[in-house]
């Protein structure tokens, strides 16, 4: 597991950590148990939704209204940091979503935005995405997880570091609960399969 530092330092990623206290971590992770949630649908190539367990397995949480607002705003406080560290200029973000991996659930290798998906008519109403955002919830362990914890289930991001080959490698990124991990949504990425516990992230989209 590499340390997002390490990626800060090659621009590819913006780094927060303790972005949510354990304060309020442990204030989400109680709503949460109350929340409903049902299976997560993936973007088809075309721009529809469907359930397509090849590409992705993963749960989604249905937070209320107001606590989807409330994390927007925590959220687009680094609006500004945002811009510089990615040379961007946005003006919003997508409601936020709860996602939850169980044990062999998974997100293949993809990208969040692609510039073909502009002209796709079942997004026109869609705005381009141009930061992806996560905040991790639950913590990583290499032991039997406990409560908010889980086995496997690595972000992995795929690059060319310092531009010395075309080639993308693949590299797992470290993360411990309340960090903030963002990066250009036309960067390569993917969660691999947990493999024991409960892996819960919060991610929302910049345009």
């Amino acid at each position: 597991m590499i340390d997002p530092v390490f990626f800060e330092k090659q621009g590819l990623l913006f780094y927060r950590p303790h972005f949510f206290t354990p304060a309020e971590l442990n204030e989400l992770h109680a709503i949460l148990k109350t929340c409903p949630e049902d299976m997560a649908p993936v973007y088809t190539q075309t721009g529809g939704k469907q359930l397509n367990a090849s590409d992705r397995k993963t749960a989604q949480i249905d937070i209320s209204a107001a606590m989807r607002e409330a994390i927007s705003q925590k959220l687009y406080t680094q609006k500004t940091a945002f811009e510089n560290f990615f040379k961007l200029q946005l003006s919003g973000c997508e409601a936020p979503a709860v996602l939850k991996y169980l044990t062999g659930y998974y997100f293949r290798a993809h990208r969040d935005w692609k510039a073909e998906l502009n002209h796709q008519p079942e997004l026109a109403d869609m705005r381009p995405r141009q930061v992806s955002a996560i905040i991790f919830l639950s913590e990583q362990v290499e032991q039997t997880p406990g409560e908010r914890e889980y086995q496997g289930g690595e972000l992995v991001i795929y690059a060319s570091l310092q531009g010395k080959s075309d080639k993308l490698i693949g590299l797992p990124v470290k993360a411990e609960p309340g960090a903030l991990i963002a990066f250009r949504s036309d960067l390569m990425h993917e969660v691999k399969p947990v493999l024991a516990g409960e892996r819960i992230t919060l991610v929302t989209w910049m345009f």
